[in-house]
């Protein structure tokens, strides 16, 4: 797949970040004094070089300005500001398949703050749920489970087929465990 770059806004010259979420640094020219010799300065090149991320939640980079000043911006901001352009007032980063590591422009999007919340909640919490280590029940599970409290039938008979145990069944049941699938079941 072809690699894109483009200049990272502000820092033109400086650095470029790609369509597939990278950022590097552009080889360029600086002088150097030696310091055994400080009357004589030395032409240098730093090469280019991709930039490591911090590894918080969401990705970011250090970025330095020609004065020395240091930015932290966010990596999906980067590739958003080069490819889509600025973010309109009140729009914020999304990432489409909730994987906040994943910085491919096709993976991110501006919406509103709303739409974020809305996002996270109705798409991303099955993801979270059923990938959760702990999750016993599958979304379709639970699902059959309330349908089977709200109807009288037995939640204790459909935990045995499900394989876990009578709380877990009635806590999925209940909504006391899934609670977000309430808003969107």
């Amino acid at each position: 797949m072809h690699e894109t770059w483009k200049p990272v806004p502000g820092y033109e010259g400086l650095y470029e970040v790609s369509d597939m979420g990278r950022v590097k640094s552009l080889g360029r020219p600086y002088k150097m004094r030696n310091s055994r010799q400080p009357e004589v300065v030395m032409d240098c090149k730093k090469p280019e070089r991709i930039l490591k991320t911090t590894k918080p939640k969401y990705p970011q980079v250090a970025l330095y300005a020609t004065d020395g000043t240091k930015t932290q911006p966010l990596v999906h901001h980067l590739v958003l500001r080069a490819f889509v352009g600025e973010a309109p007032a009140g729009m914020e980063g999304n990432h489409k398949n909730g994987d906040s590591a994943d910085n491919r422009l096709e993976n991110l999007e501006w919406v509103t703050h709303q739409e974020n919340i809305v996002h996270s909640r109705h798409t991303l919490d099955k993801c979270v749920r059923e990938k959760n280590g702990n999750a016993k029940l599958t979304e379709q599970q639970v699902i059959q489970l309330r349908q089977a409290r709200v109807s009288g039938q037995s939640v204790s008979a459909l935990a045995r087929e499900f394989g876990v145990s009578v709380t877990a069944a009635c806590n999925a049941a209940t909504g006391r465990t899934w609670k977000t699938l309430e808003m969107a079941a």
